[in-house]
């Protein structure tokens, strides 16, 4: 039963990691949800990297500190959340400007 739970506790780590790892790569990417202008395209680059970040804070703090595990978790969450409606917004402003100008 321990080694189950280990194992497990190890494929989380290890898929946290990656994702990371992926975040990280969408950061430098040149291809994005939102274009990368000045401080409004890097806005989904930050939102994705931060996620992976608490995700990864999260899974590693789960068995040592289960109160920063915990806001890790609700962190993530709120900045997933955050970060959906911001880029929802900016592509509905972008949408707008568009067809205002076109």
């Amino acid at each position: 039963m321990e080694t189950d739970i280990k194992r497990y506790t190890k494929k989380k780590t290890v898929w946290s990691w990656i994702i990371l790892i992926l975040a990280l790569i969408y950061g430098v990417s040149p291809v994005d949800i939102v274009p990368d202008f000045p401080f409004v395209g890097w806005m989904d680059d930050c939102f994705i990297i931060l996620f992976a970040v608490f995700n990864l804070i999260q899974f590693l703090s789960e068995n040592k500190n289960a109160g920063l595990s915990k806001f890790a978790k609700l962190l993530k969450w709120v900045i997933a959340i955050l970060g959906c409606v911001a880029i929802l917004l900016l592509l509905l402003v972008g949408t707008t400007i568009v067809k205002l100008l076109g």
